[in-house]
């Protein structure tokens, strides 16, 4: 488990902050997105090892979940470059205007309305790229691995109030409660290897991607502590 947890820190380590002019042209007007996107993936990998080491895995399907997201989301970045910016602007607004609406219903003080006005004005809030944004399974397939849709289901399970979210603090059987839960998952190997993966997306945006090197050392090395794991790291 350590040498996950040294992998993570060895990997945080990596990215500098963003830097103009070092990206390829189509990825440039969207760097900051990307470099936001990898900063969750990073930070989140944090708290995973962190809730990890306060005996907290029973707890950590929702950050997996949004790791495993945003790493997803990268690779569509890097595959679509600034065709990204429309059918993100979309579901802004239109999420915006959900919230606004919201806002003016239950609102029990008042809010800055023209502060939203000026959220709008820069957005499209048409339904342009939406379903294609929301729906993970579709991006899944094209941007991300197999096993992605199937761990993404699994989270989502522990994530949401379900049946599966409750049962881990009981015993089936016996009916016996339990004070943590009895889900047992390696959350350092999967943080580890999403947040690799993460790196290894945002640095194709540069013109000379960084730190290949060093990726591929912390991938020979998350392959000898885990052989199974060649096949779900990307090349």
């Amino acid at each position: 488990m350590d040498d996950f947890r040294a992998l993570v820190e060895r990997m945080q380590r990596m990215p500098d902050q963003l830097h103009e002019g070092h990206f390829r042209q189509k990825y440039q007007p969207v760097a900051h997105i990307a470099y936001g996107w990898l900063t969750r993936c990073s930070r989140t990998a944090d708290a995973i090892v962190v809730l990890h080491d306060a005996g907290f895995d029973g707890e950590v399907p929702p950050l997996a979940r949004c790791l495993l997201e945003h790493v997803v989301a990268l690779r569509w970045l890097v595959a679509v470059g600034d065709e990204i910016s429309a059918p993100l602007r979309s579901v802004h607004g239109h999420e915006t205007i959900k919230f606004l609406e919201a806002l003016r219903k239950t609102a029990s003080g008042q809010f800055d309305e023209e502060q939203f006005a000026k959220i709008l004005a820069s957005t499209e809030h048409d339904d342009h790229g939406r379903d294609h944004f929301h729906a993970f399974a579709h991006r899944a397939r094209l941007y991300g691995r197999e096993e992605d849709l199937t761990s993404y289901h699994a989270l989502v399970m522990e994530s949401h109030a379900t049946y599966q979210s409750a049962v881990q603090y009981w015993d089936p059987e016996t009916k016996e409660t339990l004070v943590t839960s009895r889900a047992d998952y390696d959350w350092l190997e999967f943080a580890t290897c999403y947040l690799y993966r993460a790196l290894f997306a945002y640095s194709e945006i540069f013109m000379a991607p960084p730190w290949r090197n060093e990726l591929n050392d912390v991938k020979q090395h998350l392959i000898t502590l885990n052989p199974a794991v060649r096949a779900e790291l990307d090349d």
